[in-house]
């Protein structure tokens, strides 16, 4: 008898399983996970608060209203893969309050990593610790117009959204229930980038592996989710674009209901029309190229720059990853801004910028030599600034841009302490439109230091 029993209730849970399986997704692919409320450790129940250092005396022009050492503030260190993949947003602002999410542990026992969660509150003037997210990757820190802020991750199986409301000071989880086969376990996780628009839609963009030729790029997918509805649209096409061979995107919110994307072209030195110079590395950056996606459609891959190999040249560059920005300005104008190492500026390396209206290109011009991390940003009155760290300092330009395009330097400011030197692969990450934070007179940013222990905290005052 206890083994019919048994047999019974093994058959109903089956059958349960199932029902649960089939009725969680949507057949239009929009896919819904039930909340799952994180552990005590989050929110409130274990929270830790770290008071700041006290703000510095105020610069020459009043534009540095704070910066300090963030890693000493909050007693945790970044790590080497907590650097990694420098245009990826890690930083958000939501009203008065800031976010922060970096890396704090490398290579935990499965494979992932762990990000640990901050938030700095301005009407307390303190930092909280919330959360510790277990992660492959974090694309995005986003701010959304219904008041919550997303961590956009990607686990052992696929998608995630970390989701925390402030109101009820709750963090919940969110999964699309559709995970990538164990085979292809991290095929379209590589380079991921998210981006948000409408200040709801979250949207994840990634560079995949060919199938049979893992860690080789070639796969292209775009997945979105709606923080509103709480579900994933899984079925957006198109997902598998074998030659696009893009990583290190920007996803842009082009305010008409799609999306404008900025990306490098990452390669093998066999899959290009180059033979490999010896002791150089195995992947190159040799394009820098855009498109827009609308009504799932992708339009054709417009280039904005491509290095070339000569002698002088024996390895070409053309990347916007850590090095450079994508920007779309108030009045639509899509601003790149990428280095170019390559032969026909005679092996070189050089920070451009290229203009586009309307999808012509109105102005492609050299700014500075050398390597550089820049970021644009708009204050409150639609005016765009650059903001550049060059490698291996501390001292920050501050340029205004003009309706024409043009630069002009309005200040440079020095980030006190030895410990403040930018690290050469790792660049700024800023509280941009593309995470969800809206234009002020002032941009909160973040960077790590030279030895990948720190991240070095400031604001930056615009006007």
């Amino acid at each position: 008898m206890r083994i019919i029993i048994s047999l019974l209730a093994a058959i109903a849970l089956l059958l349960a399983g199932l029902s649960a399986f089939f009725s969680g997704s949507g057949r239009d692919g929009n896919t819904s996970f039930p909340e799952t409320e994180a552990p005590p450790l989050a929110a409130s129940a274990g929270a830790k608060l770290y008071p700041p250092e006290a703000m510095p005396s105020d610069t020459p022009g009043g534009s540095l209203a704070v910066s300090y050492n963030l890693s000493l503030v909050l007693g945790m260190p970044t790590t080497e893969h907590g650097v990694w993949g420098g245009q990826q947003s890690r930083i958000a602002r939501q009203g008065d309050d800031l976010y922060v999410l970096f890396g704090i542990a490398n290579a935990l026992p499965d494979g992932e990593e762990a990000f640990a969660l901050y938030r700095y509150s301005g009407a307390r003037d303190e930092w909280t610790y919330f959360y510790t997210l277990r992660s492959y990757e974090i694309p995005g820190l986003h701010a959304a117009a219904n008041g919550n802020i997303y961590a956009a991750y990607v686990h052992a199986r696929g998608l995630g959204v970390l989701e925390y409301d402030p109101l009820t000071d709750k963090i919940t989880m969110h999964d699309p229930g559709v995970f990538w086969p164990a085979a292809h376990a991290r095929d379209h996780w590589a380079y991921m980038s998210t981006g948000i628009t409408a200040g709801r839609y979250i949207w994840f963009l990634g560079c995949g592996n060919i199938e049979g030729k893992r860690g080789r790029p070639g796969g292209f997918a775009i997945y979105k989710y709606d923080t509103e509805t709480r579900s994933f649209d899984m079925t957006v096409e198109p997902r598998h674009l074998t030659e696009f061979r893009h990583c290190y995107n920007y996803v842009l919110d082009d305010k008409d209901g799609g999306i404008v994307i900025a990306g490098e072209r990452a390669i093998f030195w066999d899959v290009s029309e180059w033979e490999q110079a010896p002791g150089t590395m195995d992947a190159i950056w040799d394009e820098v190229n855009y498109w827009t996606f609308k009504d799932n459609r992708l339009s054709d891959i417009r280039r904005v720059d491509k290095a070339m190999q000569g002698e002088s040249c024996p390895m070409p560059n053309a990347p916007i990853n850590y090095a450079g920005d994508a920007f779309l300005d108030s009045n639509g104008c899509l601003h790149i801004l990428y280095t170019l190492t390559s032969a026909h500026i005679g092996g070189r390396t050089q920070l451009w910028h290229a203009v586009y209206e309307d999808g012509a290109e109105v102005k492609k011009e050299k700014l500075l030599d050398g390597q550089h991390s820049v970021r644009l940003i708009e204050d409150a009155t639609g005016q765009l600034y650059m903001i550049n760290l060059p490698y291996n300092s501390h001292t920050i330009s501050l340029f205004t841009v003009d309706a024409q395009h043009e630069l002009t330097l309005l200040r440079e400011i020095e980030i006190a302490g030895n410990d403040s030197i930018g690290l050469a692969y790792a660049g700024m990450a800023v509280t941009a439109p593309r995470t969800g934070s809206t234009p002020a007179d002032f941009v909160d940013v973040i960077y790590p230091n030279i030895d990948r222990t720190n991240w070095i905290y400031f604001r930056l005052q615009l006007r």
